[in-house]
């Protein structure tokens, strides 16, 4: 309505890590029948959701193209290590352990947000409120790769996640089953 391209990002790639947040316990890597199935049945059900104007993006397009080196290189620099053990969805898995598979998950959001940014033109990057961390690494990113003068912002929403629409984020209780 206001003239802006949504745009629906696809975690073929991240997909194939896991994002440590609100996990208790390292997640078990998926294959890739089970990553491409997945993708396939995010993207019918995104369309269905959201419709056919949004702009659907598969980070495997850009994810699968960097070796280790040049991720490390062009990506890993950009971060120092006390910066992502203050990130909550790193620090609450830190003691009861958290693999480097995880542990670079956030890097990798960070660099979809930038790629995102700079090849689609999206300033703004949404999601649900367990993901803030993910974001503002995204957002801090960008302000290295760009410089201060962008437009890079992060919005968060509470996840639903009772039947009844409830947030247990504020409420201590067991997820529904």
């Amino acid at each position: 309505m206001f003239g802006f391209q949504p745009i629906a990002i696809i975690g073929g790639g991240t997909g194939m890590i896991g994002d440590p947040s609100g996990k208790k316990a390292e997640r078990v890597l998926l294959n890739d029948e089970t990553i491409m199935y997945n993708v396939q049945a995010i993207s019918k059900q995104m369309q269905q959701l959201i419709g056919k104007n949004v702009r659907m993006v598969n980070n495997t397009d850009w994810l699968q193209k960097m070796t280790l080196i040049d991720f490390l290189r062009t990506v890993g620099k950009d971060f120092n290590i006390s910066y992502l053990l203050a990130k909550e969805n790193i620090a609450t898995r830190i003691e009861v352990g958290l693999s480097y598979t995880e542990f670079a998950y956030t890097l990798l959001q960070a660099y979809d947000f930038y790629q995102l940014y700079v090849n689609y033109d999206c300033a703004v990057q949404t999601g649900g409120s367990d993901q803030w961390g993910n974001i503002t690494s995204g957002t801090d990113y960008i302000h290295k790769q760009i410089g201060e003068d962008n437009l890079a912002c992060g919005l968060t929403m509470n996840l639903l996640t009772k039947l009844m629409g409830q947030n247990l984020e504020k409420q201590n209780q067991e997820p529904f089953g």
